[in-house]
């Protein structure tokens, strides 16, 4: 099957704004190839709109449009009364598709919460379930997966969560935008070492403990983020959703003299400030094994990345990544940090670079979306 001329809806829990995630990304590349692309946020649960109402807005990039909307009945009954918020979002999957006035070739759902049920859309449609994050162990999951025609994901661990589904699966790698892949840097001033980070900091599955011990321990080092740091007014977390850890971290991020939050950035302006950075750091906490979208925008860059330990890179390269050899804990990043910095000349040697630049470039999104195609033109019924 060939993605292009075709009418997608990419079903997202994180809305479409300024800081874009793999999801974002696979829209934007989907629409530079000619399909029609509708982006489906997540349900609006700050009363932002009227109860059922659906917009479908243009937006910057070539044939994307965003579709916000807002259940008519309440979206707890999700968690309390499934069968019935389920039976009333099917009307409500309908109201967005008059809406929207296009029926889909393809629905692609990043959202592993099922909270748009697939078997709600047209049977006509290919149903594509891409959980990235995870698994999470909950019922949701295995109901996305259950409605889905086929299942990709960026690695075994997240697909041996579904290897009791009779359905054909794919394990594909991250994907990177080509802005991180061409970014240019200008001759770095003599101001000193410089560490970036790029995310959400609202997660509540962030190292903050590790993250502050590093930033405390190096004054004399500048610590720059990129990502969403406002808890008030955060595009995809609500306020009460926020641990109380998380919301100590990131006001204490603020009074440190050696930090600087840029809040959500474009990707352009992300990858221009990434590249100006000496260091680039991931600090999650182990036990969820997370398998960053961040990563190869990192590699992109060339740049020396300190992280905690990932399983899907652990028969990488190992200069590509500096990960952490435990998979119980981050205690021995700090020393990692410590050690990188020490020699930075050389983990930022041009031959490094290179190597971390060509491994990225095999997977741009539209490599990604070329793999995907193959995949589902093998597994095409017809």
């Amino acid at each position: 099957m060939r993605l292009d001329g075709k009418v997608i809806f990419i079903i997202s829990y994180e809305n479409w704004g300024k800081m874009l995630m793999s999801k974002h990304h696979y829209a934007i590349e989907l629409g530079k190839v000619g399909n029609q692309v509708y982006f489906i946020n997540h349900p609006d649960k700050r009363k932002e709109f009227k109860r059922g109402e659906v917009k479908v807005q243009a937006t910057d990039s070539e044939n994307v449009s965003v579709v916000r909307h807002r259940l008519v009945h309440p979206y707890f009954l999700k968690f309390k009364f499934k069968l019935l918020y389920n039976f009333l979002t099917s009307f409500h999957i309908r109201n967005i598709l008059k809406t929207v006035g296009r029926l889909p070739d393809v629905v692609w759902s990043f959202d592993t919460g099922n909270t748009l049920p697939l078997k709600y859309f047209p049977a006509s449609a290919i149903k594509i379930y891409m959980p990235v994050d995870g698994p999470f162990g909950h019922e949701d999951e295995k109901r996305s997966a259950e409605e889905s025609d086929v299942i990709v994901s960026v690695t075994d661990r997240i697909l041996n969560t579904y290897s009791g589904f009779d359905k054909p699966k794919f394990q594909i790698n991250h994907g990177v935008a080509s802005v991180f892949l061409n970014a240019v840097g200008t001759e770095k001033k003599n101001d000193g070492l410089r560490v970036g980070y790029s995310g959400s900091l609202i997660r509540n599955d962030l190292d903050t403990d590790c993250f502050l011990k590093i930033i405390k321990e190096h004054l004399d080092i500048i610590f720059e983020f990129w990502g969403e740091h406002d808890y008030k007014n955060s595009n995809i977390h609500l306020p009460q959703d926020v641990l109380s850890d998380t919301l100590v971290f990131i006001d204490t991020l603020r009074t440190l003299p050696n930090v600087i939050l840029h809040g959500p950035v474009t990707s352009e302006t992300l990858a221009d400030g990434l590249i100006k950075m000496d260091v680039l750091l991931i600090c999650y906490r182990i036990r969820n094994d997370q398998n960053h979208h961040k990563v190869l925008e990192y590699l992109g860059t060339g740049k020396v990345i300190v992280s905690n330990y990932m399983s899907s890179y652990k028969d990488e390269d190992p200069d590509l990544i500096y990960m952490v050899k435990s998979k119980e804990g981050n205690d021995e990043m700090p020393e990692l940090f410590r050690t990188i910095i020490g020699n930075i000349v050389h983990y930022n040697s041009e031959d490094f670079c290179t190597r971390r630049k060509m491994f990225a470039g095999q997977y741009s999104y539209s490599n990604n979306i070329k793999r995907i195609e193959d995949f589902l033109s093998a597994h095409d019924p017809d």
